[in-house]
């Protein structure tokens, strides 16, 4: 870690003013009688010298001072900043793919981004500057129509090759939002929406050629972010480079609701970050609490004002207190369920006192259960 923050600090930024490093990633160690080590062949190793070979990535610094200053505007410190592809490729890469060889390429709305890992190691990365906002502006243009109505036509009838459409092949969509209504055809979609990805296909080869490593890539193509949902497109890359290509969704490693969009193309991203964080153990600052007994002061008069969270009656005072780190499912108690006094003892209690408190106890808990509600 050490060596890898040397080799950032020292790495001679061409215009330091609009350059920022995005990332640095080990290619290789080097030690008294060994060449070509990975990080977990040096870990333990007794040498006199080490030497690293990194990989710098360098972006536009507007983006990353863009994202500062919209954590700054919020109050929120940032603790840790991420190289979008190795988060992404931790949610959609198996073992074996980083190992063998893989190129994934993540098709997002205004930029395609290529990384190439072989022996769990990033050894390529580039950026295309095209993504799904392109195709769907080929369309607006092409076809005179608005902005959303080109997204949701690309998404439905659009795909990168015509033979893909199925039993869409041959309809012809009316769009009636003008006068005189405008005819188009399916077939012309899909040359418009397929010359576009034929393009990116193109680049997606050339960096792979680029890379050296066109011939390691055992794992072949893995597609994901939310342009490369589009219809055809794996057919299409397949029948241009020969590789393996699939679609990569994140890897069933976080808990979801049915129905939820966490296992999507357009969710990798995200889930990447989560899982990084994660098992970085940050600091989540965001569900800490402030002490219960805390009071803020009145810049008035100097007054105290109670806490935000207020108890119209305390819950320990009733029932079994919940043990800390659990929670009560809401229900569990219902309306003349048997409860216990925390003080007390267990033994039954006879005479007009006791059928008294027990009354005033039953009225209390019910109130209690309504402002619950």
């Amino acid at each position: 870690e050490t060596i890898k923050t040397k080799a950032v600090d020292t790495f001679p930024l061409t215009d330091p003013d609009k350059q920022a490093i995005y990332g640095a990633v080990a290619q290789s160690f080097t030690i008294e009688d060994d060449l070509q080590l990975t990080e977990k062949d040096v870990v333990g190793t007794l040498s006199a010298t080490l030497e690293g070979n990194f990989k710098v990535f360098v972006g536009r610094k507007k983006p990353s001072d863009a994202i500062d200053k919209i954590f700054s505007e919020l109050n929120l410190e940032v603790a840790k900043k991420y190289f979008l592809p190795e988060v992404t490729a931790r949610a959609v890469l198996s073992r074996e793919e980083l190992k063998n060889g893989v190129a994934l390429v993540d098709i997002g709305a205004g930029v395609t981004s290529i990384s190439i890992y072989r022996g769990n190691i990033m050894r390529y990365y580039a950026a295309i500057p095209f993504g799904g906002k392109h195709v769907t502006a080929d369309l607006e243009e092409e076809c005179n129509l608005d902005e959303d109505l080109a997204e949701k036509i690309k998404k439905r009838f659009g795909s990168c090759l015509h033979d893909n459409l199925g039993e869409l092949k041959d309809k012809v969509l009316q769009i009636r939002l003008m006068d005189p209504y405008v005819e188009i055809t399916t077939k012309y979609i899909a040359e418009v929406v397929g010359a576009r990805y034929r393009e990116i296909a193109d680049a997606i080869l050339f960096h792979i050629a680029e890379s050296g490593l066109k011939s390691h890539l055992r794992g072949g193509i893995v597609l994901t972010g939310g342009g490369s949902g589009q219809r055809g497109l794996e057919t299409l890359l397949r029948s241009m480079s020969g590789y393996n290509v699939r679609k990569g969704r994140p890897r069933p490693q976080l808990a979801a609701p049915a129905g939820s969009d966490v296992f999507s193309l357009t969710s990798t991203s995200a889930v990447g970050m989560i899982l990084a964080a994660c098992q970085d153990r940050l600091p989540d600052c965001a569900s800490a609490s402030a002490p219960k007994k805390a009071t803020v002061e009145s810049a008035a008069a100097g007054e105290e004002t109670p806490p935000a969270e207020v108890h119209l009656i305390e819950p320990e005072k009733f029932g079994e207190p919940v043990k800390p780190g659990t929670k009560k499912p809401s229900g569990e108690r219902r309306k003349g369920e048997d409860r216990t006094i925390k003080e007390g003892d267990t033994k039954e209690r006879t005479g007009v006192l006791p059928l008294v408190w027990k009354t005033i106890e039953k009225t209390a808990l019910d109130i209690y259960d309504r402002w619950n509600q």
